[in-house]
């Protein structure tokens, strides 16, 4: 079969908006769009290098239409490890008088809990967050998007959770479509899950991208004991051209590419 740009099955169409391989640096390898990188360290990754988060680097940049929701949706895939053993109750997680914070994996808002929910501000967002000391995983990734509904339980976003396990990488592809109204999310390149949107979408914000830091919470790793439990991240790249659930499985399949890993923008990835 040959594949032709804007085939909805094609995984192989001409797709970054940005991305950053961190391989030394926070330089955007299908783009002009460097992010400004705070305490940055890099150690051997999943392709190459990865960024480090201790509890102090992050990296960031202005708002751009690449990070937007936007009335297309977005696209953002990352490689990830907790490079560090599973909590459990003698680790002395320091979880603060209010109880853990969620912390900054990649976001375009903010993040806080209050009364057992959630207060988001801004587009969406990926947040860590511990899970109980006992927990055989080292915590929850919650992809968000505002759906502008301050009522119900979680307040007023919509989430998809997935569990973090210290099982060497994950790759998860994240993609919310406007058109659809859902947010899917593909683990290691297998089938996506999904979840249908609620409410109405805030699609545009002047909030800047962070990676690795909640603006209204706590930076990647900021609540661990000395800055014990890092966690890495690895090619974190972005797109606005997904056209169907077909096609981002395609994507998300042939970057995880059986587990070795496809560093964007190779392939036209």
């Amino acid at each position: 079969m040959i594949f032709k740009k804007n085939n909805p099955g094609c995984p192989c169409c001409n797709c970054p908006c940005s991305c950053y391989k961190f391989d030394d640096s926070a330089n955007d390898c299908a783009g002009s769009r460097n992010l400004t990188a705070t305490s940055a360290e890099y150690v051997t990754g999943k392709l190459d290098k990865a960024a480090k988060f201790n509890g102090s680097s992050y990296y960031e940049h202005a708002d751009h239409c690449c990070y937007r929701l936007g009335p297309d949706g977005i696209a953002v895939w990352f490689w990830i490890k907790a490079d560090y053993n599973a909590p459990n109750a003698t680790d002395g997680y320091d979880y603060g008088s209010g109880g853990f914070v969620p912390e900054g994996v990649i976001t375009k808002g903010s993040m806080e809990e209050s009364g057992g929910g959630y207060d988001f501000d801004g587009e969406w967002g990926i947040f860590f967050e511990f899970l109980s000391a006992s927990s055989t995983i080292v915590g929850a990734l919650e992809f968000i998007v505002n759906n502008n509904n301050a009522s119900g339980g979680a307040g007023n976003i919509d989430f998809i959770f997935k569990g973090l396990t210290q099982d060497d990488w994950r790759f998860f592809y994240f993609w919310v479509s406007i058109a659809d109204g859902k947010m899917y999310v593909s683990e290691n390149g297998a089938s996506a899950t999904s979840y249908t949107l609620t409410g109405t979408q805030t699609l545009t914000s002047d909030k800047p991208l962070h990676i690795g830091e909640n603006t209204d919470g706590k930076k990647l790793s900021e609540q661990q004991p000395n800055g014990e439990r890092p966690i890495l991240i690895d090619n974190v790249g972005f797109c606005r051209s997904i056209k169907s659930k077909a096609c981002m499985e395609a994507r998300a399949s042939k970057l995880y590419n059986s587990g070795t890993g496809l560093a964007c923008p190779s392939g036209g990835m």
